[in-house]
């Protein structure tokens, strides 16, 4: 995606449930834990125009074919 000038962002690789302060350590959630540091985050904002999304989308198709 780089290549193509799409920025991937990964932020929150810490579930929600491991946040300190929350006192809810004790909980094994395997899957919301893997989907955390395996997901990333497209770019969205009001800002984006059609033809950017179109290309955003292209790029993933082409990625994944």
């Amino acid at each position: 995606m780089d290549e193509k000038g799409v920025e991937l962002l990964i932020r929150d690789t810490t579930p929600n449930h491991k946040l300190k302060g929350l006192a809810m350590e004790h909980f094994s959630l395997p899957v919301t834990e893997r989907i955390a540091v395996e997901s990333v985050r497209l770019p969205t904002y009001p800002e984006l125009m059609d033809k950017e999304v179109k290309c955003v989308i292209n790029c993933i198709k082409e990625f994944y074919d």
